[in-house]
């Protein structure tokens, strides 16, 4: 290997030279002490010995016959030999035989015989064990009596090519798979086919129904019913077809040149589902006129009749006409309540329970009127409790009695201060208006808003005021002022940064560079 021999843990002749000193290595010295690369010396302190271990210094060729490659293994040995030796146990490859078969060249797979003799054998102990049907094909049948390549196409095409031997078929080619609806043959389809034809397959056992299967013999929707518990299956409605621009459901008018929808706007939608099993009709309760009470109310238009009102148009316009207001009752019946028979105050006001209201005897719900004489006075708090119980109803005077026990020993309270600017119902904080008062008294000197100019005012522009009484182009030359442009030789007005609009668009032309 070289002229310098080292024995175990000695260390090599110092050599001034800038190479490492084993023979055959040009690498650059790193430890100096030994003039050794740092390869060499990580060698030589791992086993003392700048080559390595005495097992790995094999540089020679592969020691198996008739192989030309270097050894890598402690054992003399190539790679490829190497794992050869270590599975086999042998260094050469045995060559194999030639079939068994008279008339058979290929060599050897299994017990002397090639692939096909050997998978012919396997099978010519078993019942389904034949050769591929198709014609010029001698390869043994894996399934159908086809070979795997002939299997294949028929699964993919679902038929073949070629058309199959004349002969006697094989059990396996003639297996018969029927239609779960028609019982006809369906071995050439899919394997996950249970049906040969749309037409085959069941429909559901729903009244009147004759879609497809969901589940359980049933369709979608039946099946919810069924989970649902309902019992028997209630029959699917059949929608019709809608066509443009019908009238809506709820109120008549059309829905819309390109609109299919039952309903022409979302308010019908929503009175159809609220009102959907309540009465479309009805008679006054005073003339005996029919009633449309889905007719718009009071000329306002898609707006549901309540249906608590019993009056034709007629009838209500007649009676509110005759309405009497609490003080008139109180002239002509007096001051006590006709429900619980004690004093209704004069000075009491709403809201206060006792303040007096005007009570319908008959109530409207029940077919009442305005008319005087279904009029009379009452207090809040039994007016309330009355709501819509009949005419013969009554208030117990005990329940009463304590209020107006009270209101003779206290009298009436004040009302609450409100703020001292007119048509304000604010709470007073101080001086006796409101906060948002204040605030304007605070800021503008008074408790009225400024009136702001509209228009620009300046030599009479009527366009729109943007900021301080002024227009855009008025606010922008008020801003810039009597300055002009500060490029020599030019006195336009300035536009921005000093310049004018022409300058400085230049500007912006050739702050690049100028253009190429």
């Amino acid at each position: 290997m070289g002229n310098l021999e080292f024995g175990p843990m000695t260390q090599p002749a110092p050599v001034d030279k800038q190479n490492c000193s084993v023979d055959g290595c040009g690498n650059k010295v790193d430890i100096k002490k030994h003039q050794l690369c740092a390869k060499h010396y990580q060698a030589f302190w791992r086993h003392g010995d700048p080559l390595g271990s005495p097992n790995k210094r094999q540089p020679g060729p592969c020691r198996a016959p008739d192989c030309g490659r270097r050894s890598t293994s402690a054992d003399g040995l190539c790679h490829k030999h190497y794992l050869r030796q270590k599975r086999t146990g042998r260094l050469d490859l045995r060559e194999r035989a030639a079939c068994s078969v008279p008339g058979c060249s290929r060599k050897s797979k299994a017990k002397g015989q090639c692939q096909l003799h050997y998978d012919r054998q396997r099978g010519s102990h078993r019942s389904s064990s034949r050769t591929c049907s198709e014609a010029d094909c001698g390869k043994p049948a894996k399934a159908r009596s086809l070979c795997k390549t002939h299997y294949e196409a028929l699964q993919r095409h679902g038929k073949l090519h070629t058309a199959p031997l004349q002969g006697k078929a094989s059990p396996v080619a003639t297996r018969h798979r029927p239609c779960q609806g028609c019982g006809a043959d369906i071995a050439g389809l899919s394997r996950g086919r249970r049906y040969c034809s749309e037409a085959c397959k069941p429909r559901c056992a729903g009244p009147e129904c004759h879609r497809k299967v969901q589940g359980h013999g049933l369709c979608s929707t039946h099946l919810k019913q069924k989970n649902a518990g309902i019992a028997p299956l209630r029959p699917i409605d059949a929608r019709d077809v809608r066509m443009p621009n019908q009238p809506c459901v709820w109120c008549g008018e059309p829905v819309g040149p390109s609109n299919t929808a039952s309903y022409c706007s979302e308010v019908c939608r929503k009175l159809a589902r609220r009102h959907a099993e309540a009465p479309t009709a009805g008679n006054c309760a005073q003339c005996g006129g029919a009633i449309d009470y889905l007719a718009p109310a009071n000329g306002t238009g898609r707006r549901l009749t309540p249906l608590s009102k019993r009056l034709c148009d007629e009838c209500r316009h007649r009676s509110a006409s005759l309405y009497m207001s609490a003080d008139a009752l109180r002239r002509r019946d007096g001051d006590n309540c006709h429900l619980c028979g004690l004093l209704v105050p004069a000075t009491a006001r709403k809201p206060h329970p006792l303040a007096a209201e005007v009570d319908h005897i008959q109530p409207i719900s029940r077919g009442g009127t305005h008319d005087p004489e279904n009029l009379a006075l009452a207090h809040k708090t039994c007016n309330i409790a009355k709501g819509g119980r009949p005419a013969t109803w009554r208030r117990d005077p005990a329940e009463v009695a304590p209020m107006v026990a009270k209101w003779n020993r206290e009298g009436p309270t004040e009302p609450p201060r409100t703020c001292s600017v007119i048509d304000c119902e604010g709470r007073p904080a101080g001086h006796g208006i409101c906060n948002k008062h204040r605030w304007r008294v605070r800021k503008y000197g008074t408790t009225e808003l400024p009136r702001r100019p509209t228009h620009c005012t300046v030599d009479d522009c009527g366009m729109p005021v943007r900021v301080n009484g002024m227009c855009r182009p008025h606010y922008r030359k008020y801003l810039i002022g009597d300055k002009t442009c500060t490029v020599a030789d030019c006195s336009k007005p300035v536009h921005t940064r000093q310049l004018c609009r022409r300058h400085y668009q230049h500007f912006l032309d050739n702050r690049n560079g100028p253009n190429t």
